[in-house]
C-alpha cells in the first residue's frame, strides 16, 4: 500500500509547480493538537463573520462535531502560500491576496480528487460569492465553500511551528495556509 500511497503523492507534488505553494507537508491527523480554545476565538467573532456564512459557526456545527470529522481522515496535507501587501492598499491587497489563496485551495483540492476518493478541506474561509446565503438560503456553491482552519480547533501558526514551516516572513508579508484531510482507503 505504501508504494500507492507514494505514487498518489507524487502525482500530486508533480502538479503543485503550477500553483504558488511555498511550502507544503504531508502529516497524519493524529499530529493535529485540536482545541476548544482557537474555537472560543472564532466565537467572539474577531473577523466579524460568526454566524455570518455557511462555513463559520456556528453553521458548521460544534466544535466536537468539526474536531470529530477532520479527525476521521488519517492523513493530512497543509501548505502555504504568500502574498506581499502594500501598507496603501493593505485591506484591498489582502482580501485579493486571500482569494488567489482560496482559489489555489479549490484547485489543489481538484488534484486531490483524482487520487484520493474523499477529501475535507479547511483553509482562510470562503470568499465565492460576494454575499453568503446563510440562513435563508443553501450554499450556491458548497464545493468551493471551505471553513476556517481555526472554527475546527486547530491553532495554525502553533501547527506551522511544530512542522518547521514559515508564517512570519517578515514586514508587509503574509502567509496563508489550508489542511486537506484524506484517506487512502478507495
Amino acid at each position: 500500500m505504501a508504494c500507492i500511497v507514494d505514487k498518489r503523492r507524487l502525482k500530486i507534488e508533480s502538479q503543485l509547480g503550477a500553483f504558488p505553494v511555498y511550502d507544503f507537508r504531508w502529516i497524519e491527523t493524529s499530529q493535529i493538537d485540536f482545541t476548544q480554545k482557537v474555537r472560543t476565538v472564532c466565537e467572539m467573532n474577531d473577523c466579524g463573520m460568526y454566524g455570518k456564512r455557511w462555513v463559520c459557526p456556528p453553521a458548521i456545527g460544534s466544535v466536537q462535531a468539526c474536531i470529530q470529522r477532520a479527525q476521521s481522515y488519517p492523513k493530512a496535507f497543509i501548505f502555504s502560500t504568500v502574498a506581499e501587501l502594500s501598507d496603501a492598499y493593505y485591506f484591498d491587497a489582502s482580501l485579493k491576496s486571500r482569494k488567489m489563496h482560496e482559489d489555489v485551495t479549490y484547485r489543489i483540492k481538484e488534484i486531490f480528487e483524482t487520487v484520493y476518493p474523499d477529501v475535507y478541506v479547511l483553509s482562510t474561509g470562503c470568499l465565492t460569492c460576494p454575499s453568503c446565503t446563510y440562513p435563508e438560503a443553501s450554499c450556491r456553491h458548497p464545493d468551493m465553500a471551505f471553513s476556517t482552519i481555526e472554527s475546527h480547533g486547530i491553532h495554525i501558526m502553533q501547527l506551522a511551528k511544530q512542522l518547521d514551516m514559515d508564517f512570519d516572513i517578515g514586514p508587509q508579508m503574509v502567509v496563508y495556509f489550508s489542511i486537506i484531510f484524506y484517506s487512502t482507503e478507495a
